[in-house]
């Protein structure tokens, strides 16, 4: 069955706290329903490091998948495959760039990074399966309650957001940055490791919902710069830790700040085409800028 989302207006309409409550704890519903249906063919060490792993997180890009669908007049419900699949693809990312090999971190989501719990080759594997896993949900379930020429462009939007264009770009023109690198090159790497899986989401959500060419451009262009500003907020965030080239070590904390909130100001302005649709997801934009964590 089907998790039951909170329906956005129910004759007052819900908080922004509410609302991304209500909307991943739904994504975490189909999520655990997935696996637990999955189980039996998976080995039990993978199918536990696969649980650790997506345990905990905002659950933003699954969201954005929902909201953006939202926006168009869709239905959450008929596009939680893709939301479920984005937070796998996700996950998968956050996996591989935490490897020693990669960002050689030891810590992810508030205890050790699944290569410190499980082993790096185990860590490597789970990676791998999540993002294998993520394909069949968009190619099994989504195609079930979607058209599937819509469910072939998804496909085409999110592979493009993870490979050499996108994530996966990202994360070697992270690995290759050096003291002498530029704003305009750091921005660069973040629309690619951040922005392009944030913009991909939003724009899998107005596909899916039915979106003219222009509508999905806006919502694709909103998580492009939404993706911008989050990274930047990450970096404030993360100032006393050793995170290599980062947005406020190259223009200082004030300009850093200063230019997270110009990123959300554009990734706003960018739904203007949406009109009073996107209500939710400038709230989302603004909320985000607000976060502390």
């Amino acid at each position: 069955m089907q998790p039951i989302l909170v329906p956005l207006y129910n004759g007052l309409r819900m908080e922004i706290e509410d609302y991304l409550a209500a909307r991943g704890e739904s994504v975490d519903s189909y999520l655990e329903a997935y696996l637990e249906r999955r189980a039996a063919e998976l080995l039990a060490t993978l199918y536990d490091a696969i649980v650790y792993s997506l345990s905990g997180g905002k659950r933003l890009r699954p969201i954005l998948v929902l909201a953006a669908a939202e926006a168009l007049g869709g239905r959450a419900e008929e596009v939680l495959p893709t939301a479920a699949a984005v937070e796998l693809f996700h996950t998968y990312s956050l996996i591989h760039d935490d490897l020693p090999a990669m960002d050689d971190d030891g810590w992810r989501r508030e205890r050790p990074s699944t290569h410190r719990a499980f082993g790096e080759a185990t860590a490597l594997l789970t990676g791998d399966g999540l993002l294998s896993l993520g394909f069949e949900l968009l190619a099994n379930e989504q195609a079930r309650l979607s058209p599937v020429e819509r469910v072939l462009r998804v496909i085409g939007i999110l592979s493009a957001a993870l490979g050499p264009v996108g994530m996966v770009g990202g994360q070697l023109g992270e690995l290759e940055l050096d003291e002498f690198a530029d704003g305009a090159s750091l921005e660069g790497i973040y629309l690619q490791k951040t922005g392009a899986l944030l913009g991909a989401a939003a724009a899998a959500g107005g596909v899916l919902a039915g979106g003219a060419t222009e509508e999905i451009a806006a919502l694709q262009n909103f998580g492009l710069r939404l993706g911008l500003a989050y990274q930047v907020i990450d970096d404030l965030l993360d100032l006393g830790e050793d995170r290599g080239m980062t947005y406020p070590r190259l223009v200082g904390e004030e300009r850093a700040q200063e230019e997270a909130q110009q990123f959300t100001i554009s990734a706003v302005k960018a739904l203007e085409p949406l009109g009073a649709r996107a209500a939710i997801l400038r709230e989302i934009g603004e909320h985000l800028l607000a976060r502390r964590s």
